[in-house]
């Protein structure tokens, strides 16, 4: 038997410019817990002693993580790193040791997303 290559099923659409090309279609929602936004600040400990520390903004919590707002770009995913944040808006306070998920750098800030690994 032959080798078939797989058919292209893309559409063939070639934007002229970014005005008048379509937007992308939105993405499904994958995310398994919802999202609150918070209100705070956060302090991101990079080494064990507390000498390093970023601190930033919270912008939102879930059930085991959150996403803090910054100005380093020394958080990359798959490092750990002791957490403390506190939302002024409900009041809770947050503190234990997280594994960075993601960070994305957007005009001169950086996002970075946590997974709470083990909260104190």
């Amino acid at each position: 038997m032959a080798y078939a290559p797989p058919k292209n099923i893309a559409p063939e659409v070639l934007p002229t410019s970014a005005a008048t090309s379509p937007a992308p279609p939105s993405l499904p929602e994958h995310r398994k817990e919802a999202r609150f936004e918070a209100q705070g600040s956060v302090c991101l400990i990079l080494d064990h002693d507390g000498s390093e520390a970023v601190t930033g903004r919270l912008a939102d919590v879930s059930t085991s993580g959150f996403r803090a707002v910054h100005e380093s770009r020394e958080l990359h995913p798959g490092r750990v790193i002791r957490f403390h944040y506190e939302d002024r808006a409900s009041g809770r306070q947050a503190s234990g040791w997280a594994r960075i998920i993601w960070s994305r750098e957007q005009d001169s800030r950086i996002e970075t997303g946590c997974y709470v690994v083990l909260a104190d």
